[in-house]
């Protein structure tokens, strides 16, 4: 009966006809296909994205290994610098130190030297003129003496003071030459 309604459909009793077996198995294999070629599609978008991933590595490697052989080229420019700077600063600091000792060792000749007392002198150790009222004795700074004021009118920079200072004719051209 179920026949006479539908021709189209085979009546086999629960039994599957050969064409159905191999139309069933066809639609199983499309399914298969389908199910791969998604696979497949995944797969490559996968794989494509690893590989873009990668070669933005790749780039970011070799953009960091350029900018470290930079900064590895500064560094040791530096290091030069640092250590020309290291040597002037050793050769600024001898140099001061030896100053240092010069100025000390004239401080000490020109301590040395002792001034003559105003007491004990009455007339220009030069010229031999009076002292008096009008007549003013002056020493000079670098041997001690007393003199005049046309004596001692020369002015000279001495090692200890930061202007020139009264010096006699003497120690003016010892300084000088």
């Amino acid at each position: 009966m179920v026949s006479q309604c539908f021709p189209s459909i085979p009546q086999n009793d629960g039994q599957m006809s050969s064409e159905d077996s191999v139309l069933e198995m066809k639609l199983k294999g499309s399914e298969t296909v389908a199910r791969l070629a998604a696979e497949i599609v995944d797969i490559k978008s996968r794989y494509d994205k690893e590989k873009s991933l990668r070669e933005a590595a790749d780039q970011k490697t070799e953009l960091l290994q350029q900018e470290n052989e930079k900064l590895q080229t500064e560094l040791q420019a530096t290091d030069e610098q640092v250590a020309t700077l290291r040597r002037k600063v050793d050769d600024t600091t001898a140099a001061m130190q030896e100053l240092g000792r010069e100025n000390q060792s004239l401080r000490s000749q020109s301590l040395a030297r002792k001034w003559a007392e105003d007491h004990e002198v009455r007339n220009c150790m030069t010229c031999h003129k009076g002292f008096s009222v009008t007549v003013r004795k002056h020493h000079c700074r670098q041997c001690g003496k007393i003199f005049c004021a046309e004596c001692s009118s020369r002015k000279a920079l001495m090692p200890f003071s930061t202007k020139p200072v009264r010096v006699c004719e003497t120690c003016f051209e010892e300084l000088q030459g």
